[in-house]
């Protein structure tokens, strides 16, 4: 057993056998609805580090690095696609945490979202940093050209990383445009530089094969299914937000309780410093909806 000093606690570190991937996990015990907390491609369990604190205190607490990411094993054949977290989630939550609450950025709100619909009795809220299903409906639809080299090229800098410094990765991927907007303009200088620490620990192959193929969900359908509320955080999109406000009316037409809340201080990363204080709250109240 492995104890590490957190935000949120002194948490267990513990290794859940999942599809035949070891996936680590920061865990905290407590009473009430377990809370889980899923983090974006490139990052880890420590992209939360500014929020987790919001949690209260009583609450079960699981903070998950996923396959391919921080502490979690690697897959020999590159099994990354969206569809193989989903399988991930649906066991963890089978075999680790039971129905939960779960709170999730990025690629762990659209596996959420996912598993919400696939399994609703095992998702009781979702609290999502900017992302619906309809963001990534099909691998390509919203990555441009530009878009999608900056995301191949982060696999790059990656690889480069145990050869070069980190500030090298800096000045490189700060060259790099997401929806037409240098990385460099899109991210302070501290957020890109955790962003960059965070993505070294990602096997290298994880981008190309999470844009390697379409969903084959059918969203709709799968987003009648839910059960649970969903809480919506959408960034502003000129400074890099991958939510549209077609995105969002789409899902709330296909979803019973969805309420969404804009930051427009921020682009994709909505729980991080300096907008952290705001999300924080938008987790004690998903936390107070579900007890």
């Amino acid at each position: 057993m492995m104890l590490r000093d957190n935000p949120g606690g002194t948490m267990e570190q513990r290794t859940a056998s999942i599809r035949g991937i070891d996936l680590v996990y920061d865990y905290r015990a407590g009473s009430g609805t377990p809370i889980l907390f899923l983090h974006g491609t490139t990052a880890t369990a420590r992209t939360f580090d500014d929020v987790i604190d919001a949690v209260p205190e009583d609450r079960p607490l699981h903070n998950l690095d996923l396959r391919g990411h921080g502490r979690s094993g690697w897959s020999d054949s590159a099994d990354y696609l969206i569809e193989d977290h989903v399988e991930d989630i649906r066991q963890f939550l089978a075999d680790v945490t039971g129905p939960a609450v779960i709170v999730g950025w990025s690629l762990g709100a659209l596996t959420a979202i996912l598993v919400a619909g696939l399994d609703p009795h095992m998702v009781k809220g979702i609290l999502s940093a900017d992302v619906t299903p309809y963001t990534a409906e099909t691998a390509q639809r919203y990555i441009d050209v530009p878009t999608r080299d900056a995301v191949l090229s982060l696999a790059e800098v990656v690889r480069a990383l145990p050869d070069r410094d980190l500030e090298w990765a800096i000045e490189t991927f700060g060259e790099y445009e997401i929806s037409g907007i240098k990385m460099r303009d899109a991210m302070t200088a501290d957020y890109m530089r955790a962003y960059l620490d965070e993505a070294s620990h990602m096997d290298p192959d994880v981008p190309g094969s999470q844009l390697s193929a379409p969903l084959s969900y059918d969203i709709d359908a799968v987003l009648g299914q839910i059960q649970c509320p969903i809480r919506l955080v959408r960034g502003n999109r000129d400074l890099g937000s991958v939510v549209t406000e077609e995105d969002s009316e789409r899902a709330r037409a296909y979803i019973g309780d969805f309420e969404e809340r804009y930051e427009p201080r921020v682009g994709h990363a909505v729980h991080r410093h300096p907008v952290h204080e705001a999300f924080g709250a938008d987790i004690q109240s998903m936390a107070a909806l579900v007890p």
